[in-house]
């Protein structure tokens, strides 16, 4: 299993554009109905967008992404193209949530991490200006700061 967001999304950036781009993609679907030109843009805009997460994702990834969206361009209607882009919208927008719990959780560790050291260096001051770890009582200063 890989642990780190890097090791899994070598191009978060652009995980970020292609999101934004197939949101916005599937909210101009939701307009209306498509001509043949509109549904051969959208066709290409998804082939794009496929091409362009298999240079960011990792292998794995990639490969749930294929069993997720599986559509054939070639002779797709316009409802199967809805789904395609939804499908994959929603994929996307799973990914990048999963991407920001990661980090911040990351965060949290590191933070843990750093109380914890602190606290077992026995340098962090009480409230009351004891030192946590041999009672001493450490200078304080109090008052106005100019």
């Amino acid at each position: 299993m890989k642990d780190t967001v890097e090791e899994v999304v070598t191009a978060p950036a652009q995980l970020i554009r292609i999101t934004a781009v197939v949101r916005r993609v599937v909210q101009e679907m939701h307009m209306g109905p498509m001509d043949n030109a509109a549904r051969v843009r959208v066709q290409f805009l998804l082939r794009e967008c496929l091409a362009e997460l298999d240079e960011c994702l990792d292998s794995s990834l990639n490969a749930e992404l294929r069993r997720v969206v599986r559509i054939d361009l070639a002779g797709c209607t316009e409802k199967s193209l809805h789904v395609a882009m939804a499908t994959l919208l929603g994929w996307l927008e799973g990914l990048v949530d999963g991407i920001q719990m990661a980090l911040t959780a990351q965060r949290l560790a590191t933070v843990a991490d750093a109380r914890n050291k602190i606290s077992q260096e026995g340098t962090a001051l009480s409230f009351n200006g004891l030192n946590r770890t041999t009672g001493a009582r450490e200078s304080v200063r109090t008052g106005q700061y100019l």
